[in-house]
C-alpha cells in the first residue's frame, strides 16, 4: 500500500508540470486575426475615374454607361439599382429626366476579407432627343433644286413631332411639305437659305429638339 501511494505522487509531479505547460501553450495562441477590411472599385467604361464610393455623379435621361466592377479579395462583386434606372448585363440605363438612383456594389467575406457595401447615389437630368434627318449637311445648294429635309410623320426619340421653318433667305428658299408629308426645301434663286428643325421639350423628361443647316445657293 505504502509503495502505492508513492507511485501515485510519482505521478501528479509527472502530469503537473506538462499541464501547466499546455495551458501556457493555449493562452499564448491568443486569438484568431480578424478579417482585413474588403475595398470595391466600380469603373464606368469610358469614364474619367472611378466613381467615389457614397458621391454623386450625373446622367441624362437615356445615358447608358457600363461599369466594370472588381474588389481587393477579388470576390465578386453583386451589384443592384434601386429607382427609374434599369441595370442589365453590368450596364446602367437611365429611363427618367428627373429623381436619383442608387446603385450598390456588394461583396460577400471571403479569402481572408470581410464583407464590404459601396454605394453611389446617381442624379438624373433631362436628356437630349434625336431625330434622322435627311437633310444634307450644310454647303451648297442649285437654284431650282428640291431637298429633303425629313420623311412623313417625322418625330424625335422622344416622339415628339419634328417641324423645319425657313430663319435666314425667305426669298431663296421655301419648306414645303409634300403629298406623303415629306418635307422638302425648295431652293429658288442665289443667296443664303438657314433652315431649322425644331421640336417641343418634354417636361422633366426631354429638352427641345433643335437642329439647324446654312446652305449657299448658287
Amino acid at each position: 500500500m505504502l509503495r502505492s501511494r508513492g507511485i501515485m505522487r510519482d505521478l501528479r509531479r509527472a502530469w503537473i508540470p506538462a499541464a501547466g505547460v499546455i495551458l501556457l501553450a493555449f493562452l499564448g495562441a491568443g486569438p484568431a486575426s480578424a478579417a482585413s477590411e474588403d475595398s470595391i472599385i466600380v469603373d464606368p467604361v469610358g469614364a474619367a475615374g472611378a466613381w467615389t464610393p457614397g458621391g454623386a455623379v450625373t446622367f441624362m435621361n437615356g445615358t447608358s454607361m457600363a461599369l466594370v466592377a472588381a474588389s481587393e479579395s477579388q470576390m465578386p462583386v453583386q451589384l443592384a439599382v434601386a429607382g427609374p434606372c434599369v441595370l442589365a448585363g453590368g450596364r446602367i440605363t437611365a429611363q427618367s429626366g428627373a429623381g436619383s438612383c442608387t446603385l450598390t456594389a456588394l461583396t460577400r467575406p471571403g479569402n481572408g476579407y470581410g464583407g464590404a457595401a459601396n454605394s453611389y447615389r446617381i442624379l438624373l437630368a433631362p436628356g437630349w432627343q434625336t431625330a434622322p434627318l435627311d437633310a444634307p449637311a450644310s454647303g451648297s445648294l442649285n437654284p431650282g433644286s428640291r431637298v429633303r429635309l425629313g420623311k412623313p410623320g417625322l418625330v424625335t426619340t422622344a416622339g415628339q413631332t419634328v417641324t423645319w421653318r425657313v430663319t435666314k433667305g425667305r426669298g431663296s428658299c421655301e419648306v414645303v411639305r409634300t403629298a406623303s408629308g415629306a418635307t422638302r426645301l425648295l431652293v429658288r434663286r442665289g443667296g443664303s437659305c438657314n433652315v431649322r428643325a425644331s421640336a417641343p421639350a418634354v417636361e422633366g423628361q426631354w429638352n427641345g429638339y433643335a437642329v439647324f443647316r446654312a446652305y449657299t445657293i448658287g
